[in-house]
């Protein structure tokens, strides 16, 4: 049996709950994300690119980060940068100087989106304020929310590049209809979807 199995068995259930947010905070010190990170650094499957960015990323990890699982985070941070480059070489842009981050979760990508683009002013939107806050404190993002109903979404801005990742897949017919017509309303070039 688990640790954390064992260990439940013998705190009271109405304690359960803080036994997981402590678990979820002691994983994410930076001593202990430093070790994974320091892991990863050495997997040959890393370009030299990828190795320069993992090695200035932030070991910094927002304590409720749900998505954190020690070096597969990190490594779909750099896959995530590797599309981008690639979307951002493909439309031909010469500079990107304004960033959204929808969502940005806990800063998974946007930890790295502040390396590869140091000049751009970077804004982190998500529904829930913790992980905004995070983004902003940790990494200097702009602070915006996020709403259930996508069509409510408006910043205020138009944006050079959008990184929307793994929100499609959590959305039906209708949101994903208004999450294209919210991402059209702020990009600063015109989109055909």
């Amino acid at each position: 049996m688990g640790f954390v199995k064992t260990l439940k068995r013998v705190v009271p259930r109405n304690l359960h709950r803080h036994l997981g947010v402590t678990r979820r905070w002691l994983r994410t010190i930076p001593p202990q994300v430093g070790l994974q990170k320091k892991q990863l650094l050495s997997d040959p499957s890393l370009s030299d690119g990828e190795r320069g960015l993992l090695g200035k990323a932030s070991t910094r990890i927002y304590y409720g980060d749900t998505m954190y699982d020690g070096k597969h985070y990190y490594k779909v941070g750099l896959s995530a940068i590797s599309c981008i480059n690639e979307a951002v070489k493909l439309a031909g842009l010469t500079k990107v100087g304004s960033i959204l981050d929808l969502p940005c979760g806990s800063g998974r990508v946007l930890r790295f989106l502040v390396l590869q683009f140091p000049e751009a002013e970077i804004t982190a939107c998500e529904l829930e304020p913790g992980p905004v806050e995070f983004c902003a404190r940790t990494f200097g993002a702009q602070v915006a929310y996020s709403s259930p109903n996508l069509s409510e979404v408006s910043l205020g801005k138009k944006f050079d590049l959008i990184w929307c990742g793994s929100l499609v897949t959590h959305l039906n017919d209708r949101s994903i209809r208004e999450l294209l017509q919210v991402l059209r309303k702020l990009s600063r070039y015109r989109l055909c979807f």
